[in-house]
């Protein structure tokens, strides 16, 4: 009897690598509203257009200039909301408490709020560098902490996020006063602005991107209002609803919540099966993208392509070394010899590595290929990690080599091992893999390299698959 072995090998050479998943926009030239627009661009694409930079902006200017039409983006200006956004925090109406100014909020277009010496409350624009209050939901004692450091509103909730609970919310008069009074003081004698976690401008992804472009005079509608681009690039505002409709602008960042419960093993093979891969976080970027998928799982943490090997350490799936990190305190430090696997937290997005392999979670996968020069081509699905330099940079790349090798033959002994992996090299290397290229056989997470699996019986032989 024949046994065919799927294993995994460690390959060591030189290469270059991406280290983005980048953003693609879709002009497209149908009218509809705003509301109807997004469901379009969730069924066909990831969403309408979310805006994170200039570099971004220029794209899209590019794409809408040459189509000539006004389109939607998923800038929406709706109720003023808090950033912790869990409903269980609230009790009734407590949400909707608010103490503004008199003449406030006045409409002009700003978009976040903030409390004044006195605890009343403004709103402005959220590119503003201000001080802020933070809640930290583990000190019961003392629940809001005043940071001087002074953010823009979005800066001031990634701080509050990691380091604490969120920017602060208000939820009765009570708290307001409570807040008020970790005000220094001198705010009184100089007016000094304190974000609290108030804001009402909103994309449709949910992302908490603070880039604008708005066209001279823009905002100027005070009521609830969707973003519109204009051939030359400037954004206004309109009615959500206009009866004539707008052409519109998708995007898709090739990431994929899937909000079905799976061990990490079952979601990588989902991601590779139905998309390309469980996602490698290789940058601030693609961490801030994770972040916001994961902000919409149905469990507390989600999988990625993390995972940690005996004698390899942290590594991702697309064959990438962790550069780039997140971690919950404590959580990157684990022995040598253990295996483990990583997920973000859905909430804060900080990775963690204290689940195990029977844990189910949602998961995020990528539908873009990592390319590299140099990679191995082979048309098996990729189930190895190759690490490569690229440079300064090391790259791991995935392969899944076959063996057919007669049913007498002991798999685990290092000798026969070691006997396959110069057999696998030698090829490789006629095949033209740098000739400094070194290969190691790469342990799974279940401690096994080969295991066995009964094929059809007229096959008349077993599959041995990772």
């Amino acid at each position: 009897m024949t046994l065919l072995l799927l294993t995994t090998l460690l390959v060591s050479g030189l290469v270059s690598l991406s280290s983005s998943v980048p953003r693609q926009f879709h002009v497209v030239k149908e009218q509809k509203n705003w509301t109807e627009a997004q469901q379009y661009c969730r069924e066909e694409f990831t969403d309408l257009a979310t805006i994170d930079d200039m570099t971004e902006m220029e794209k899209v200017k590019s794409k809408i200039h040459e189509a000539g039409v006004n389109a939607w983006i998923g800038l929406k200006r709706g109720d003023w909301q808090w950033s912790l956004a869990d409903r269980d925090f609230y009790g009734e109406n407590e949400a909707e408490f608010r103490n503004w100014d008199t003449g406030q909020p006045n409409g002009g277009g700003e978009e976040c709020g903030f409390m004044r010496f006195g605890g009343k409350w403004h709103d402005v624009w959220c590119s503003y560098s201000c001080p802020f209050i933070c809640y930290d939901g583990g000190d019961s004692t003392h629940p809001y902490v005043l940071v001087t450091e002074e953010k823009t509103w979005a800066d001031a909730q990634r701080y509050c996020r990691e380091k604490h609970t969120d920017l602060a919310s208000v939820r009765n008069q009570a708290e307001n006063d409570q807040i008020k009074g970790v005000i220094p003081y001198s705010s009184h004698v100089n007016p000094v602005l304190y974000w609290i976690g108030l804001f009402r401008y909103t994309w449709s992804d949910g992302s908490s991107s603070t880039f604008r472009h708005w066209g001279a005079g823009e905002p100027n509608n005070l009521g609830v209002a969707c973003t519109e681009i204009e051939p030359s690039g400037q954004w206004k505002d309109a009615d959500c609803q206009h009866n004539d409709g707008s052409h519109f602008i998708c995007y898709e960042d090739e990431l994929v919540l899937v909000r079905e419960n799976k061990t990490w093993r079952e979601a990588l093979q989902y991601c590779r099966e139905h998309h390309v891969d469980l996602v490698s976080v290789t940058s601030e970027r693609v961490q801030r993208w994770v972040s916001e998928r994961a902000k919409g799982a149905s469990t507390a943490h989600v999988w990625v392509g993390l995972l940690h090997s005996y004698g390899v350490g942290w590594y991702w799936v697309s064959g990438q070394n962790v550069s780039y990190s997140n971690w919950t305190q404590g959580h990157e430090q684990v022995g040598s010899d253990q295996h483990r696997l990583g997920a973000v937290e859905s909430g804060r997005g900080q990775w963690v590595s204290d689940l195990t392999k029977t844990d189910q979670l949602n998961f995020i996968c990528t539908t873009e290929e990592y390319k590299s020069n140099g990679q191995l081509n082979n048309e098996s699905v990729p189930c190895t990690e190759m690490t490569v330099s690229d440079s300064k940079e090391v790259k791991r790349q995935i392969v899944r080599v076959e063996i057919k090798v007669a049913s007498h033959v002991n798999i685990h002994d290092p000798a026969v091992q070691q006997a396959f992996l110069q057999q696998i090299q030698q090829r490789l290397r006629d095949s033209g893999m740098p000739a400094d290229a070194k290969l190691t056989w790469m342990t799974q997470p279940d401690g096994k390299i080969f295991k066995e699996k009964e094929e059809k019986k007229e096959e008349g032989r077993k599959r041995t698959e990772l």
